[in-house]
């Protein structure tokens, strides 16, 4: 069965962000970061990602 994959994520204006983007690879599984740094923002998005 294949899956969906997230293969970018952009976000402007939210968050905090006036604008961020992220090439992803379909093997990255986890954000690795310093407390503050937005790694939650950036899975909060992912709901809200459209093709």
């Amino acid at each position: 069965m294949q899956r969906d994959a997230i293969l970018s994520v952009e976000i402007k204006g939210l968050f905090g962000y006036k604008s961020l983007k992220i090439h992803l690879d379909q093997e990255v599984k986890i954000f690795i970061g310093e407390n503050g740094t937005g790694k939650t923002s950036i899975s909060t998005s992912f709901p809200f990602c459209s093709s």
